[in-house]
C-alpha cells in the first residue's frame, strides 16, 4: 500500500530519473530494522533497485 502511494506521489526513479518499471524500495532494508512506513520507501526503477541490493 505505501509503495503504491510513494510511486503515485513521485513517479520517477530517485536515482536515474526513469519513469519505467518503478518499484518502491525500502531505504533501510527490513532485514536491517527498517519499516514499511511511507518515510522509509524510495521510488526506484527495477534496474537501480536491483543494483542497490541489501544495503542502506
Amino acid at each position: 500500500m505505501n509503495r503504491a502511494k510513494a510511486i503515485a506521489a513521485n513517479p520517477q526513479c530517485s536515482r536515474c530519473g526513469s519513469t519505467r518499471d518503478l518499484t518502491g524500495d525500502h531505504i533501510i532494508p527490513l532485514s536491517k530494522g527498517g519499516t514499511s512506513a511511507l518515510s522509509n520507501i524510495a521510488v526506484l526503477c527495477r534496474r537501480c533497485n536491483s543494483s542497490k541490493g541489501n544495503r542502506a
